[in-house]
């Protein structure tokens, strides 16, 4: 039997194929711009917006689903899309699955449900269809804030954590070239509570983990979580060292001109900076700051 990964293309998406690939599990791989055709990897062309998936035909060996499609953005103009993705399309894997017989499902949701933004408030409601259908078995998956692979390969992904620190390196880039100065240090404050925790999670351990789920057959949710995420004032250090920025976040200043600068270019983010107790249903080690230095790094030198 098989497994149809929507959002087959995307950062998590990739990674879980490549770890069913590993395993020898045949992978249908559905997104608009599927991966080239490998050994056990069936690439199909769809989008989980159109009816039947916009599929032509579909497979009759799928005996499982992992809908990892979805749109991340926080930002305000981007709610009806969100809404679109992230609701309604799920709603559409679940009544293609009803049509043809699929009875198992595993759902990548997201441990930030607090309603913060119309980014969570879509996740949750997405939660809500899945958990309504009694035919479907279903396995609610629920990462923290998902960031580069813990050995640090390739490219991290296009998310909050990292384009919060895009926005510091281009307010320290626009400072130097406002100033037509040699490169100093340039100090940003950033609202926010030092003792709060981020969540940040690597991709891989999220992957293995959805894995390992799998193989179990587990069923209902599950925080796929750091069990012990570094707080904001853990961030400071890595940060400033990827950026060339002196960064402190703090929960109370007077903000000059740079602050107000990089606050408008965060504003998006700034809920998260208030730090989120979160549980977890998984082992990691400890983010060093060595490692999200780096991560940072490859990020900004990349991105």
């Amino acid at each position: 039997m098989a497994l149809l990964v929507t959002g087959g293309s995307g950062f998590l998406g990739k990674a879980l194929t490549r770890n069913f690939l590993e395993k020898s599990r045949r992978v249908y791989s559905l997104s608009r711009h599927p991966p080239a055709l490998a050994e056990n990897l069936i690439p199909l062309e769809g989008d989980i917006l159109l009816p039947n998936l916009g599929l032509e035909k579909t497979p009759k060996d799928i005996d499982a689903v992992i809908h990892s499609a979805a749109l991340l953005s926080f930002k305000p103009g981007d709610k009806d899309r969100l809404y679109a993705t992230n609701y309604r399309g799920t709603e559409n894997v679940v009544k293609w699955m009803g049509k043809h017989g699929i009875r198992r499902l595993y759902h990548v949701s997201t441990a930030y449900l607090f309603g913060q933004n119309h980014y969570e408030t879509s996740k949750q409601m997405a939660e809500d269809i899945i958990l309504r259908q009694a035919e479907i078995k279903a396995t609610i998956l629920r990462p923290g804030i998902i960031i580069g692979d813990s050995r640090v390969e390739g490219l991290p992904p296009v998310s909050g954590f990292y384009l919060g620190i895009k926005a510091l390196d281009q307010a320290r880039r626009w400072f130097e070239r406002g100033a037509k100065l040699p490169p100093l240090t340039f100090k940003i404050r950033v609202a926010g509570n030092p003792r709060g925790r981020l969540n940040l999670i690597p991709i891989d351990i999220v992957a293995w983990n959805i894995v390992k789920l799998m193989e179990q057959d587990a069923a209902g949710i599950y925080y796929l979580t750091h069990p012990n995420p570094p707080t904001i004032k853990d961030l400071e250090r890595p940060i400033s060292l990827a950026t060339g920025a002196d960064v402190k976040f703090l929960p109370d200043f007077t903000p000059n001109v740079g602050d107000q600068l990089v606050a408008r270019l965060t504003t998006e983010l700034s809920p998260y900076l208030g730090g989120h107790d979160l549980p977890s249903d998984i082992k990691c080690r400890r983010l060093t700051g060595n490692f999200l230095r780096r991560t940072a790094g490859a990020f900004l030198n990349k991105a």
